[in-house]
């Protein structure tokens, strides 16, 4: 495998690239090039490959591991209302962000306003969460 696109589905989908993998890890950035946007690259190319990635991953228990999700962001979930802003008006600055549901329902984004002058920080976090952990060694 001499590299692929995540922007063209087709361009990675091969048995050969999952052959023996247990785990996928996805690092992206836009490019300059025309038409690699965030949304382009870093969404579509991620669902890309998650989607092609899966038939070969579904039945792959490579520690006897349990898993559980601890947030859909799909049409019909609650999970973007469990996040609160943490922005920097909580010591007089004038930052605001906000964690929201997309319109077609199937992913959540956190954006906002960030202010350097005035404290500069925005933050989300997930708020009256409960996740037995006992049976978990940690988050993947």
């Amino acid at each position: 495998c001499g590299g692929v696109d995540l922007s063209v589905p087709d361009s990675v989908w091969s048995t050969s690239v999952f052959t023996g993998v247990s785990q996928v890890v996805i690092a992206t950035g836009p490019s300059q090039a025309s038409g690699m946007s965030s949304e382009v690259v870093d969404y579509q190319g991620t669902k890309n490959m998650l989607t092609a990635a899966k038939p070969f991953l579904l039945n792959t228990d490579a520690c006897g591991a349990k898993s559980q999700e601890l947030f859909s962001f799909t049409s019909g979930s609650s999970s973007a209302e469990k996040f609160e802003r943490l922005d920097d008006v909580i010591m007089g600055g004038k930052s605001s962000s906000a964690f929201i549901q997309s319109t077609n329902g199937e992913y959540a984004t956190w954006n906002g306003d960030l202010v350097v002058e005035s404290g500069g920080f925005c933050g989300a976090r997930a708020k009256d969460v409960e996740i037995d952990t006992n049976f978990f060694e940690g988050i993947s």
